[in-house]
């Protein structure tokens, strides 16, 4: 079985054209009669594993090793002084978790991995695949690329770019394959040295329902030992099925599931179609129906201060001596019963670069704060493929929920969250992240944390392992670049 989540398919007849179009794009530049290839790569492998007793309510993978290794090679092309073509493509396998339900000594159902159940999961994924054009003061690029608006991150952060804006789900990830890739137009226009201002127009390829468009605007500037930005982005802002993205009441949830509600079977009292797509909100002695979408807006700012340049001349590592921050507001539009404080949808992160004097060549340390009162975990929707199926035998596997597990006060529909989940307890998260490059050509790389790692699940149920910081990690990696 081949191990993948939605964050690393693509959807569609039109996703599938749009990266071919990009990957000929990226690959044949007949009208230049001078382009020279240049192909590099690397390998690595990884050794995950919890250090402590983990959060119980996802798989139980305590002490439960978890391994992968892959490589990608990059080919890329300059036939003149202002055009380019990179495309990259890449291998990985690694063993992911598999649920096992048993009853504990009270007879309640709860999850627990089944150690004879660990599975090798393998694939091919395409990396980047695109075009650009560009001169001294702007640049255009087409196709799928990486991208990212700040340098100094290590592991958390980067709000706009990873998780969708309602609910407000965070990611993590040192080396998170294809998290902050994207499929579209990007434009960077720097009129004057210390100034950037990028325009990303991407097609939503990481979660259902999948191409819409979003449209994302990020200005930089930099002067000294100062370094400061900010950005916006409107998730789904031309929906190509808005029945689906933003449903306007009842009738458009039942037009768009295609099946009766009330024959929903998802287990004994379950509620799982409203809780799913919209709520009843009973007080005041009236029943209003609150419809909730999956487009929105998220605003950034973020900063940096790097000491060194006030230092003179520095013979340990460039990235030492920097202090950076970022926060986001996930949702500028309040609704009712879940998203009513601004509060509540604002991660803030803080990081530092420690110097080592040349010992290593990064040692960071990031934490960060994130007063969500939901369970910061997308389960409802990577798992919609075992959640939603009506007794007609009509899946809407296709369904994404903008409604979060949670265990909030007053919310009974809401009470998905596992019973042993305080979400409380998760606001802080920390990382401690270190790299060495030795023989110019392998770099070790050591990473303990509690912050957003969820273990591959075949089951396709991401939780996070760690649900409050005294709930961490270990993880090892080596990349040998292959030139």
């Amino acid at each position: 079985m081949g191990w993948k989540t939605d964050r690393m398919e693509v959807a569609g007849n039109w996703g599938r054209a749009a990266l071919l179009a990009s990957c000929l794009a990226s690959a044949g530049t007949p009208v230049f009669s001078e382009a020279k290839l240049d192909v590099s790569g690397y390998a690595w492998t990884q050794y995950q594993q919890g250090v402590t007793e983990m959060y119980k309510g996802a798989a139980n993978f305590d002490h439960d090793p978890f391994f992968s290794a892959g490589g990608m090679l990059f080919l890329g092309n300059k036939p003149s002084d202002n055009w380019a073509t990179d495309l990259s493509i890449g291998v990985f396998f690694g063993n992911s978790a598999i649920k096992k339900t048993i009853m504990d000594t009270n007879s309640t159902v709860i999850g627990r991995t089944n150690p004879n159940s660990i599975s090798l999961g393998m694939g091919a994924f395409l990396y980047e695949a695109s075009v650009a054009y560009h001169t001294p003061s702007l640049s255009l690029k087409l196709g799928k690329f990486h991208y990212t608006y700040s340098d100094y991150n290590t592991n958390m952060g980067l709000y706009l770019l990873r998780g969708p804006v309602y609910p407000g789900f965070i990611y993590s990830g040192f080396e998170e394959i294809g998290a902050l890739t994207k499929m579209g137009a990007l434009t960077s226009w720097t009129p004057i040295e210390s100034f950037r201002w990028d325009v990303l127009a991407s097609f939503e390829t990481d979660y259902k329902p999948f191409m819409d468009l979003n449209l994302s605007s990020f200005v930089t500037w930099h002067a000294g030992l100062v370094e400061l930005g900010a950005g916006v982005e409107s998730q789904r802002l031309v929906e190509f099925n808005p029945c689906i993205t933003s449903p306007n009441g009842v009738q458009d949830v039942n037009d768009c599931l295609g099946g009766d509600p009330k024959t929903v079977t998802a287990g004994p009292g379950a509620d799982l179609y409203q809780s799913a797509f919209l709520i009843i909100d009973t007080t005041g002695g009236k029943a209003d129906t609150i419809t909730y979408s999956m487009a929105g807006t998220k605003v950034m700012i973020r900063g940096a201060l790097d000491l060194k340049q006030v230092m003179g001349e520095y013979a340990g590592s460039s990235k030492d001596w920097v202090f950076y921050f970022e926060a986001a507001l996930l949702g500028i539009k309040d609704y009712p019963l879940i998203y009513e404080k601004k509060g509540e949808r604002i991660p803030v992160l803080a990081g530092v670069n420690i110097p080592t004097f040349g010992l290593l060549d990064q040692l960071s340390l990031e934490a960060e704060y994130y007063n969500a009162p939901y369970q910061n975990d997308p389960y409802k929707l990577v798992g919609a493929y075992d959640v939603f199926q009506f007794s007609d035998g009509n899946s809407i596997n296709y369904a994404m929920s903008p409604i979060p597990p949670s265990n909030k006060a007053g919310q009974g529909h809401l009470s998905k969250a596992q019973v042993d989940f305080d979400p409380k307890k998760d606001n802080l998260k920390w990382s401690l992240f270190a790299s060495k490059r030795v023989q110019d050509r392998i770099t070790f790389k050591v990473q303990v944390a509690s912050d957003h790692w969820r273990v591959p699940n075949n089951n396709f149920v991401q939780y996070e392992a760690a649900a409050n910081p005294g709930q961490f990690y270990g993880s090892f990696r080596v990349d040998y670049s292959l030139r």
